[in-house]
This record gives structure tokens, C-alpha cells and sequence, in this order.
């Protein structure tokens, strides 16, 4: 036994040993060219875009959260997006993760989505409507879902993994839920205006709530044309 551990000891210092080394300053060009993070606690929605529709309906923050809400008649809704014109860093051809949290109290009838690109556009994120949770991606023609639990108005943290022409995968509360591998954001080298987004919409005559304090962002970059 005592042989076996200084033999593991000498293996795990000779590995450490041989691993590649990176200056301070080659780690620093790395995090700068090849990786774009982007986290918001939502201080505010300064620089993000407002749309409500309906008596009542709202988008609002009160330092501690985001706060949607819906007006009392179907269809009434309430989205907020993140929608930056002037950059060169966004995009479905390169590898992205996004994760939140929200608390969404009334689940009937009840259509709510999150996540990247664009509900009704290119994009990927979750959904729960008909009282379930799904996730979903869009080619900008179709829609696919993939259901993935009764939604209960519990708290959920939800993540979705992004792979170019491959898939993406679906996480809840830390937990591998499954894979979407068709009706995939188009992966051409452009920037995409539509980044991050959030909205809310009510189906019947009551008023919903949704509760959020984050959103954050990873992704692979690359120099675009």
C-alpha cells in the first residue's frame, strides 16, 4: 500500500510537471481573443429592450430582481431583450452556454420563454407552456421542443449548451434533461443583433408574475467577417 501511494505521488508530480505552462500574459491574450462572457444582475434595464402589451403589463426592477408581468386579458405579455447593434462578437457559428434562474408562480395557462437569439427568430433557450417545461430551438423557419418536465412554479435554474451543427443540451437544477440535434440556429459567421431575451405572456384573464435575478453568457470567439 505504501508503495502504491508514493507511486500515485510520483505519477501526479510528473503530470503536473509535463503539463503545458502559460505565462500570466498568454492566459490573458487567450481570455481576451478566443472567449466572450457576459453576466447581468439586472441593476437595471438600461440598455435592454422594453415591449408590453396590455393594461398592467411591465417589465421592472426593483434591486433585487427582475419582475414581468402580464395585464388581465389573453395575450397581454411583457419581454425584455438584449438587442446590441455595433459589435462583431455574437454568434450561433461558434460555441455558446447560457443559464438563469426564474421563479414563475402560475404555470396555466401561461406561455413563457428565455434564452438566446430569438423566440420567434433563430435561437435556443426554454419555454413552458401547458404547464410544462420544455427546451427549444429555432431555425428561423420552425420551431423544435423538447419536454422536459411538468413545470410546477418551482424555482428553476436552467442551462443550455450550444454546438454549431450538432446539438444543444438541455440542463435543469444541474441536471442533464436531453438533446436537441435538428432545427439548429444557422452556424454562417455573422454577428447576430438578437442576443439575449426574456418574455412573458399571459393566455387567459389572469395576470402572471416571473421573477428572475440573472442571466449569463459564454461563448467561443473568433474574429468575424
Amino acid at each position: 500500500m505504501v508503495v502504491l501511494a508514493v507511486l500515485t505521488v510520483f505519477v501526479s508530480s510528473r503530470a503536473v510537471a509535463e503539463a503545458p505552462s502559460f505565462s500570466a500574459d498568454q492566459l490573458f491574450d487567450y481570455e481576451w481573443k478566443k472567449v466572450f462572457h457576459y453576466t447581468s444582475l439586472f441593476d437595471s434595464l438600461d440598455g435592454f429592450s422594453v415591449t408590453t402589451h396590455g393594461e398592467k403589463a411591465e417589465a421592472s426592477v426593483d434591486g433585487t430582481q427582475l419582475l414581468l408581468l402580464t395585464g388581465a386579458k389573453p395575450g397581454s405579455y411583457s419581454e425584455v431583450a438584449k438587442q446590441p447593434l455595433w459589435q462583431g462578437i455574437i454568434t450561433f457559428s461558434q460555441k455558446s452556454n447560457f443559464r438563469t434562474t426564474f421563479v414563475l408562480t402560475k404555470v396555466v395557462n401561461t406561455e413563457f420563454y428565455t434564452g438566446v437569439g430569438s423566440y420567434k427568430n433563430q435561437g435556443y433557450g426554454f419555454k413552458v407552456t401547458n404547464s410544462n417545461l420544455y427546451g427549444f430551438t429555432n431555425d428561423g423557419k420552425t420551431e423544435k421542443t423538447m419536454l422536459i418536465q411538468p413545470a410546477k412554479g418551482d424555482i428553476y435554474t436552467v442551462e443550455a449548451r450550444y454546438e454549431p451543427n450538432r446539438q444543444v443540451v438541455f440542463f435543469v437544477n444541474s441536471a442533464q434533461k436531453g438533446t436537441i440535434t435538428e432545427i439548429l440556429p444557422g452556424s454562417a459567421e455573422v454577428p447576430n443583433r438578437d442576443f439575449l431575451f426574456m418574455r412573458l405572456t399571459t393566455l387567459d384573464d389572469t395576470p402572471k408574475v416571473l421573477q428572475t435575478s440573472y442571466v449569463e453568457y459564454l461563448q467561443a470567439r473568433n474574429v468575424l467577417k
